[in-house]
């Protein structure tokens, strides 16, 4: 399952460059570093910087600490399933903090890759845990790879339709997952919870509708309604598929 989802991911990134490319207009100027950089968007390579030795030591310093993060919340994981018998839900919810974990390791792990080429690129994510609102959490704090690549194709092309941008965003997330996560399951057992992943990422849509239009308060109140939304409905999305490919499926 998990080399079906590495290939999946690796389709879908290069379509994803390629439609990039198509609504640029233009080659970037360092186009071979795009093509075979993890960024799907020609808009992110603003992002990248000349790497420093202070990055250097930073970047390895932090691949100790997530990767090792994540190996230690894997052998609790497992303590606690095989200890209290857990299963179904509970294994979602369990694994839903290794999904973020997966991230904040991976991101530098690619970042300490890249640095060989002289490059700082940018982590997929940036402090998600402080995010307060849906909107700050999808489009400021996770991914931030992907989230260039909608702002690119998707919402500075919809500018006067901001409503259908944002349900298109999470329709196609929804499509996205569908494929990496649903159908890749789905080619290596034959089965698939096919509709999960969009009924995920409908709910986050509709979330930020609901924020908008009826939630005014501040502070505390946004963060738990935001939180209450993603985590929430965790089961959909932390599914059979993506459990198999952290090597999470009991």
């Amino acid at each position: 399952m998990t080399l079906a989802f590495i290939a999946a991911v690796a389709l879908l990134g290069a379509f994803m460059k390629a439609v990039s490319l198509l609504c640029s207009g233009q080659r970037p100027r360092n186009f071979l570093f795009f093509i075979f950089s993890p960024l799907p968007s020609v808009n992110s390579l603003r992002r990248v910087d000349v790497a420093s030795p202070r990055d250097v030591r930073r970047t390895l310093f932090r691949c100790g600490w997530t990767i090792a993060a994540f190996l230690f919340a894997h052998w609790v994981y497992w303590q606690l399933v095989r200890r209290l018998s857990l299963s179904g839900e509970w294994l979602s919810y369990l694994g839903a903090p290794l999904v973020w974990l997966m991230g904040e390791a991976g991101g530098p792990t690619v970042r300490a890759f890249y640095l060989l080429t002289g490059k700082r690129v940018p982590l997929p994510h940036d402090r998600v845990v402080v995010a307060r609102t849906l909107a700050e959490f999808w489009g400021r704090r996770w991914n931030l790879w992907f989230s260039d690549w909608f702002r690119q194709v998707i919402l500075h092309r919809q500018r006067r339709a901001p409503l259908r941008a944002l349900v298109v965003v999470f329709l196609i997330s929804g499509v996205m997952h569908e494929f990496v996560l649903n159908f890749s399951l789905w080619l290596t057992t034959g089965h698939a919870p096919f509709g999960s992943m969009m009924l995920y990422f409908g709910l986050q849509a509709a979330g930020i509708l609901v924020k908008r239009n009826f939630i005014r308060r501040r502070g505390t109140a946004n963060a738990c309604f935001a939180w209450l939304v993603v985590v929430g409905p965790a089961p959909l999305i932390v599914n059979e598929a993506l459990l198999r490919t952290l090597q999470l499926w009991r």
